[in-house]
């Protein structure tokens, strides 16, 4: 019988893959169909529908180096465990809502959250691959990675045909909550204590910026 080294796993590895896995099922499940949610449920022209998936996305782009530095400062447990949340929580809103404005700022800071995992997502596989096999590693956390998105992807169209386009956020919440849940537990104690405050997390996202 392989055993999990043999194949370049460690229990860590899939423990944090599973757990991204699991938010990238809903995340895509929620944002594969996204422009058509917002032009055929909110009526917004094609211009504002593609302008907020273009501010989501810089966001995106932008808050991932501020991010990194802060996962540095303070260690996995905290910029993971937030990201998943606020994506747990504006899934929900995004269902619940049929405000135009409240639902775009809400999927801004949906795409925002998940990238603000990213960077220290990618530390915690780095530390838990074997000495020497690390890329390994990382290949297996993109397949578990990869085979989420396309099982959201996938779905997307169905859970839309049969149940509306907020049946999909409210799966992307429960997916969001079940990920945070599995994170929480295997980082519980994992962080560094610092100097956690305003001021800190504002010096973070300069330097990010800066970077940038």
């Amino acid at each position: 019988m392989l055993s999990l080294e043999r194949l370049g796993l460690t229990r860590n590895i899939v423990l944090v893959s599973v757990a991204v896995g699991t938010l990238n099922f809903g995340f895509f499940l929620s944002t594969s169909l996204i422009l058509l949610y917002l032009h055929d449920a909110l009526t917004l022209d094609p211009f504002i529908s593609g302008l907020i998936i273009t501010i989501a996305r810089l966001s995106a782009a932008v808050i991932t180096l501020p991010a990194g530095s802060f996962a540095d400062r303070f260690g996995r447990k905290y910029p993971i465990t937030l990201g998943f949340f606020l994506g747990a929580l504006f899934m929900l809103v995004v269902a619940l809502t049929s405000n135009p404005l409240v639902a775009s700022i809400s999927i801004v800071i949906i795409y925002s959250g998940v990238a603000f995992s990213g960077p220290a997502t990618s530390a915690l596989i780095s530390e838990a691959s074997i000495a020497g096999r690390t890329a390994l590693g990382f290949g297996w956390y993109y397949a578990i990675y990869s085979m989420a998105q396309f099982a959201g992807q996938t779905l997307s169209g169905v859970v839309v045909e049969l149940f509306g386009y907020p049946a999909t956020f409210i799966v992307g919440a429960v997916s969001s909550a079940a990920a945070l849940a599995m994170i929480w537990k295997y980082t519980h104690g994992s962080f560094r204590r610092g100097d956690l405050s305003v001021g800190s997390i504002l010096y973070d996202f300069k330097t990010g910026l800066t970077l940038l």
